[in-house]
């Protein structure tokens, strides 16, 4: 047996290139399936837990389904078109309790701002760390996960032009940190929460002006006329409301989602018809969007493995050949240790224990390929 594992080590040591070569070959033949399986149950498991808390989404007619529903999971507005107040209305004439808005898209210092009425709280779990909920036009309620030097409590943080060098878009607003919530685990981490007057008015269709001194050769009965370069405010959180006014109806303010929760099943089933005939709008049930999705990942990961295993079953094949070949080239060497006294055995043994230490490799290459491949392959299938 000593003969035999020493014959072994020799064999490694004088070709430790083909037999690593070997190992990784089989390493990624195993990994990329074990990998990609295991980054997309992870992902389908997380999205399945999500879309359980949410019965319903609506948005506008010509939003996608998908998009609506991760938007309402991450926050994230995508290429979403906008519906108005109008749908939040006609949703609540069914559901009257579980209607709520979000509007997307604005940020602050790179956070994105989610403009949504004070239900969220509740919906969501969110709960308070330190401060209040967000009342005035202006206040935000940053998330756990927000950085803490740019949103601490009674921090200013100026919002983000939606449109760099639009020579008309409205100007930045400075906002006000009132709170700061717990720690959940989700998206929600990662964004400031603000009312939706504050949303409109980043958007533009909701104003106040820095002065609103009469002009008295125009002031007609206490009527304030304000001179045509009357600048606007700037610092939001400094208004109480009074001094802002739309120039659009309230029907048309815009919102990119609702997240409905019906009552039961028959008013779920109302205001989806309600919607869809009446408003033209598009309506999702996250839990079937989240099937679809998994089957989706899971055709995309088979993609995957049939590209990464083919060549590598391929590599491993050849690495065996050229582990044959070797065991032919050595007849003479064979030969000549015969004659000093090796069996047979003992020359099949050192080739066993050559391919086992192979193997042994391969295993351990494969482990950690596969940790590796769950957490950055989910990239790649997503």
């Amino acid at each position: 047996m000593r003969v035999t594992w020493i014959l072994a080590k020799t064999r490694w040591r004088e070709r430790p290139g083909t037999l690593l070569l070997l190992s990784l070959a089989m390493a990624l033949a195993a990994a990329v399936p074990l990998g990609t399986n295991r980054a997309v149950q992870r992902e389908v498991q997380h999205l399945r837990q999500q879309t359980q808390g949410i019965p319903l989404v609506a948005g506008a007619g010509d939003a996608g389904q998908t998009d609506l529903v991760l938007a309402a999971l991450d926050f994230d507005p995508r290429s979403i078109p906008t519906a108005g107040w109008g749908l939040v209305e006609a949703a609540r004439q069914d559901v009257p309790n579980g209607v709520l808005p979000l509007h997307l898209g604005h940020k602050a210092s790179g956070v994105t701002l989610v403009g949504t009425e004070s239900e969220i709280a509740s919906t969501l779990g969110l709960r308070l760390a330190s401060g209040r909920w967000c009342i005035r036009p202006g206040e935000i309620v940053a998330g756990a996960g927000t950085p803490s030097d740019q949103f601490s409590l009674g921090q200013i943080v100026e919002s983000e032009a939606p449109r760099k060098f639009a020579l008309q878009a409205p100007p930045t607003q400075r906002l006000r940190v009132v709170g700061r919530c717990e720690p959940t685990g989700s998206a929600a981490d990662q964004v400031a929460w603000t009312n939706l007057t504050t949303a409109w008015v980043l958007d533009g269709l909701y104003h106040a002006h820095q002065t609103a001194a009469k002009e008295p050769e125009k002031a007609t009965e206490g009527r304030q006329v304000l001179a045509p370069n009357t600048p606007l405010v700037r610092n939001l959180y400094e208004q109480d409301g009074s001094g802002l006014h739309a120039h659009v109806p309230k029907s048309e303010l815009p919102l990119h989602l609702l997240r409905i929760t019906p009552q039961d099943q028959r008013s779920r089933t109302m205001v989806r018809t309600n919607l869809k005939l009446r408003h033209g709008a598009m309506t999702a049930v996250p839990e079937k969007v989240a099937d679809e999705l998994a089957e989706s990942f899971a055709a995309r990961a088979k993609l995957i493995q049939l590209a990464v295993v083919v060549p590598g079953l391929g590599v491993s094949l050849l690495a065996l050949l050229v582990v044959w070949l070797d065991w032919q080239r050595r007849r003479t060497e064979h030969a000549g240790l015969r004659r000093l006294g090796a069996s047979q055995w003992m020359l099949v043994g050192a080739f066993v224990l050559e391919l086992l230490g192979t193997l042994v490799i391969s295993v351990l290459l494969a482990s950690g390929l596969t940790a590796a491949l769950s957490i950055f392959a989910a990239r790649w299938v997503m």
